[in-house]
């Protein structure tokens, strides 16, 4: 069990193949990390702004985990349906 966590790839059956998405090299992965530098500016002004640091952190974390939701439900999650 614990090494399922510690490696999830290896703890996949042999008979099933996971392929994922790599968005890392990719416009979402790009925009996601300009989203990403624009709310850690946001929180670096806190004090201009008078804004709680998680505001900006959490509307950040719904709009990049949006966005990743919305490209695997376009190309299909195959890795859930294997389980």
């Amino acid at each position: 069990m614990i090494s399922g966590l510690l490696f999830p790839a290896v703890s996949l059956d042999a008979t099933s193949i996971a392929v994922s998405l790599d968005l890392t090299n990719s416009g979402i992965g790009f925009i996601a990390l300009v989203i990403f530098v624009v709310a850690y500016l946001v929180v670096m002004m806190e004090e201009f702004t008078h804004l709680r640091k998680s505001k900006p952190v959490i509307l950040t974390t719904g709009i990049i985990w949006g966005m990743i939701a919305f490209i695997y439900a376009g190309n299909g999650d195959c890795l859930t349906r294997l389980r």
